[in-house]
């Protein structure tokens, strides 16, 4: 991914991040017209609803914008929280 900065500072189980108060972290390259079908953000939109379908809420989303070998390109990072009272 193009100009993404995603630090991982602590590490949890599947188990926890699934489970009530869990978090879950997607960044995605968004494409153009011309560019690859899993690129297009119609597409990578059908992702993320599927997260929220599943009991996902969007905590924070950006998206970040940079360039690479001249090619402009935008990065979706989208923060997910499942609602609830456990531990993660």
């Amino acid at each position: 991914m193009i100009g993404c900065p995603v630090t991982r500072t602590t590490s949890v189980s599947h188990r926890e991040a699934t489970a009530p108060g869990g978090h879950l972290l997607m960044a995605d390259t968004l494409g153009e017209l011309h560019s690859d079908w899993l690129l297009r953000p119609w597409l990578v939109r059908t992702y993320h609803d599927l997260f929220r379908n599943v009991g996902f809420r969007v905590r924070s989303e950006d998206v970040f914008r940079g360039a690479k070998n001249d090619v402009e390109r935008e990065c979706l990072v989208t923060l997910y929280e499942k609602p609830g009272t456990g531990a993660a």
